[in-house]
């Protein structure tokens, strides 16, 4: 204590009593607690403007090498933000996108010594290119730096905050500074995330309860497990279940995949999914493994790419342990069908185009089977309107239009996924991951997922993606470099 009250370099005696740490001559700022819905915007900008002036004082006299100014600004920051609303969160991010940006004081500074470094030669270039760098980097990634490398679960908090970004962002396009501030982050978490600090584990029932319940409640976003039965069935024998950890969260799984051994490419994925009577296969007889499930748990991950990562160390993990296994593939979902297909209608039906105008959404022999069926129900004459109204009821079970619509979905389905582009890459999110890094389009499957996500997403159907190992780095060229897919002789047939 008495210190403490000597060292005033580094406490500050406030009239009533309690002691402010400070650095220099700057107070380090206070952790504030707000309760009600709309905090003070006047109060967060000063508590924001106290953040920036220690930490470019922390930055200019080298006090951020130690623990103290982070350690101390960290938990305050934290304890701040996690007091504050939905809608105070928003506006602090606002504010600090806006505030923490890079000092162009500094940055004009720094520039003029680099320019002018032939009249001063006895600088190392090497100096002031480092110094300008510095001077370039925003405020708010130093203070999002400290957080993760001196609060115990900084990480964490940085993934929640990315996580309340992404979403205010969704709310609200035009916020520039915001969207700058995103970038910045999902670069400094790419950095953190690459393979030296990730942990591949498998997950088996020997895990710990509380990661099996993790896993269990993740697993919802795709295909739900319903209890205890289904999760020890589905990392069993002749599954598989791998995760990704990092060594900030070690008992909080990244990302995991489920992967099937089975005897050949599966096109269902009830197959997979649901309680089976008969007994699992032998590994031993298993030829060909198929991931049919990939989920992330951290949407502040968003943009970080560890799915590939994963699919390739499971790759070598199966390889290794289950040599026999020969075939990679998966059974995905195409979650974007649905939507541009209505899309496609619509257009039809409002101004006669489509994003192929040379080449017509229905054939000719589609458009009789609609005036026919539409003269017979009684319905629209147009057969644009008669395929909108059939989509829109339930046909799982109707003889006559079941095979119609096989045919006529799964044909549209392929111009989709390999026709369909954004920037010359393919406008499905999953086919685009896929086909970077290799895979190819290889089946459509129809009713391949007839829940009621499956339906709201593709009208059921799914797609395998073959991983052929030799070809996976040619085709990851071709498509990113050339916009050239991959496509099985089964999948061509269908694209014209």
């Amino acid at each position: 204590l008495a210190l403490m009250f000597w060292n005033r370099r580094l406490w500050r005696v406030e009239s009533r009593g309690r002691f402010v740490p400070r650095v220099g001559n700057v107070n380090v700022p206070q952790a504030r607690t707000y309760t009600g819905n709309t905090p003070d915007v006047i109060n967060l900008t000063e508590y924001v403007q106290q953040c920036r002036k220690l930490l470019n004082m922390a930055t200019r006299t080298g006090r951020d090498k130690g623990r103290f100014v982070p350690e101390v600004l960290a938990t305050s920051f934290l304890e701040t933000y996690d007091s504050l609303s939905w809608e105070g969160k928003k506006q602090f991010l606002q504010l600090l996108a806006t505030e923490l940006e890079a000092d162009s004081g500094e940055v004009l500074n720094a520039a003029k010594e680099v320019i002018a470094r032939g009249e001063s030669s006895h600088i190392p270039a090497s100096t002031l290119n480092q110094n300008l760098r510095e001077a370039l980097r925003p405020l708010h990634d130093k203070l999002f730096s400290y957080i993760i490398n001196s609060h115990p679960e900084g990480m964490k908090h940085v993934l929640g905050i990315r996580g309340d970004i992404l979403q205010s962002l969704r709310e609200e396009k035009n916020l520039t500074h915001l969207q700058a501030m995103n970038r910045n982050l999902q670069l400094l978490l790419q950095q953190w995330f690459s393979i030296g600090f990730l942990s591949l584990e498998r997950v088996t029932w020997e895990s710990p309860a509380s990661l099996l319940e993790k896993i269990i409640g993740y697993s919802a976003r795709i295909h739900k497990m319903e209890d205890w039965h289904d999760i020890k069935r589905r990392i069993g024998e002749g599954r598989r279940c791998y995760a990704f950890f990092h060594s900030c969260m070690k008992s909080e799984p990244l990302v995991f995949i489920e992967v099937a051994l089975t005897k050949s490419i599966t096109k269902n994925v009830h197959e997979l999914t649901q309680i089976q009577t008969s007994a699992p296969i032998k590994e031993s007889e298993a030829n060909t493994a198929i991931f049919y499930a990939i989920i992330s748990t951290q949407e502040g991950l968003s943009g970080v790419d560890l799915g590939h990562l994963l699919i390739m160390e499971v790759v070598k993990k199966i390889q290794q342990t289950v040599p026999n296994i020969t075939t990679f593939s998966t059974l995905s979902p195409i979650p974007g069908f649905r939507k541009w297909l209505e899309t496609q209608l619509a257009l039809e039906s409002n101004t006669a185009t489509t994003m192929f105008p040379e080449v017509p959404l229905l054939t000719k022999e589609e458009v009789q089977f609609l005036e026919t069926y539409a003269a017979s129900a009684s319905l629209d004459t147009n057969p644009i309107t008669t395929l909108k109204d059939i989509l829109n009821k339930d046909w799982s079970n109707d003889q006559e239009l079941e095979p119609f619509l096989k045919k006529l979905l799964t044909r549209l389905t392929a111009r989709y996924l390999v026709n369909s582009r954004k920037r010359g890459l393919a406008l499905d999110p999953v086919a685009n991951f896929h086909l970077q890094n290799g895979a190819q389009v290889y089946s459509i499957n129809w009713k391949g997922n007839i829940s009621p996500q499956g339906m709201r997403q593709s009208y059921g159907l799914m797609v395998n993606y073959l991983y052929n190992l030799p070809d996976l780095k040619d085709n990851s060229s071709n498509y990113i470099m050339k916009h050239q897919i991959s496509v099985s002789d089964a999948v061509r047939q269908y694209i014209p």
